[in-house]
C-alpha cells in the first residue's frame, strides 16, 4: 500500500498503517522502497499518486487506486491549462 496524500505525506488513521508494507510516493519514487507486485495506492487526488500509479504500471506492477473524491488528478487543469 502506498499512501500519496499530497506534498507532505499523512499518515490516516486507520488499521495498519505502521506496518512495514505501508510507504509513501516519495520513497517509492526516489527508489528508497521496492513495492510487491500488487500495490494499492490511497489518496490519488493530487498528481503524485496518479504518477507513482503509472509509474509502477509501466513497471509492470498491478496497481488499484483508492480515492475517496469524486475525481483524482484534480489540480492537472490548473497546472495545464486543461479543463
Amino acid at each position: 500500500m502506498i499512501l500519496a496524500l499530497g506534498g507532505v505525506p499523512l499518515k490516516p488513521n486507520i488499521p495498519g498503517i505502521d506496518k512495514a508494507n505501508v510507504v509513501t510516493a516519495q520513497d517509492v519514487l526516489s527508489g528508497k522502497v521496492q513495492t510487491g507486485q500488487n500495490v494499492v495506492i490511497i489518496g490519488a487526488a493530487v498528481l503524485v499518486g496518479c504518477e507513482t500509479g503509472h509509474y509502477l504500471a509501466a513497471k509492470g506492477k498491478k496497481v488499484v487506486i483508492v480515492e475517496l473524491l469524486k475525481r483524482v488528478a484534480s489540480e492537472w487543469g490548473r497546472w495545464s491549462g486543461v479543463v
